[in-house]
């Protein structure tokens, strides 16, 4: 993949990518993160995305739940069948789209142990992000969420770093304060 990597101004700290290579930054990450390594884990994962097709595949996934359920329910032209028939698509839609996260982060952790960013970046992002969620007036149950917890997929990656990690870490040469201080002034670079 050619990936093209933008970033957009805004609060959120957040990352998604779309097919065909394209990843979005929004600037909320850079100001969260206090290591470029927090960053990189990020990045990691949306190229996970990007590599095992995900956005293809919940297409193709959406697609095909809607045909299944226009053939189990037969003629669904009234509004109580779509809405049946959509509600029913989207609840199963989010298993894969679990799935696919866990993906992500699984595909993000080889990568940073093939390129020796240290994990513990990722995992300090992720510490951050569930304080922020401890934060909010309430929580999507797990069932109804598009993403696994976020203390699961810490755990996920403890256990990886328990289990698999070799121990070796090249530190980024970034100027991390230097990338704060343009995110902060809303600068381009």
């Amino acid at each position: 993949f050619a990936f093209d990597v933008r970033v957009v101004k805004s609060k959120v700290p957040n990352a998604f990518a779309l097919p065909g290579g394209k990843i979005v930054i929004l600037t909320g990450i850079l100001k969260q993160a206090d290591t470029p390594e927090e960053v990189a884990g990020v990045l990691a994962h949306e190229i996970g995305h990007v590599v095992k097709r995900h956005g293809v595949r919940a297409i193709l996934q959406n697609i095909g739940l809607w045909v299944l359920a226009m053939v189990i329910l037969g003629d669904s032209s009234t509004i109580s069948h779509v809405l049946l028939v959509d509600g029913a698509r989207k609840l199963l839609s989010l298993k894969f789209s679990r799935s696919m996260e866990v993906e992500a982060d699984r595909f993000a952790f080889e990568l940073m142990k093939k390129t020796k960013v240290d994990p513990q970046g990722i995992i300090q992002f992720f510490k951050k992000l569930h304080e922020l969620e401890k934060k909010m007036p309430f929580r999507i149950p797990r069932w109804l969420s598009t993403h696994p917890l976020t203390e699961d997929r810490i755990r996920n990656f403890e256990k990886w770093i328990r289990e698999e990690w070799t121990g070796e870490i090249q530190p980024l040469l970034v100027d991390w304060q230097k990338v704060k201080t343009l995110v902060g002034e809303g600068r381009r670079s």
